[in-house]
């Protein structure tokens, strides 16, 4: 994934997307079935999360989430989401 996106109810946005290109691949949590990867994105942003805010973008207020995945040119493919949650 390379960002994600959220949308609040005054129509503010903030951006959240790694600092390391290859993040997803190299380390960290993986379930090891057909290359699953249990991913976890800090909304608030971190030493390698780097969030971006656009107007008074609010946690609090998020109405929609959009996800970026790039194929880089290569064939398309299939992403699956599951078991989204927001603590």
């Amino acid at each position: 994934m390379e960002k994600l996106a959220a949308l609040d109810t005054a129509g503010d946005k903030f951006h959240v997307h790694n600092r390391h290109v290859y993040w997803w691949r190299d380390g960290g949590y993986s379930e090891a079935r057909w290359t699953w990867v249990r991913m976890q994105v800090p909304l608030a942003g971190s030493a390698d999360w780097v969030r971006k805010i656009s107007g008074g973008a609010s946690l609090e207020k998020v109405t929609g989430i959009g996800f970026t995945f790039d194929s880089w040119e290569s064939d398309p493919f299939t992403m699956w989401l599951d078991g989204i949650s927001f603590e």
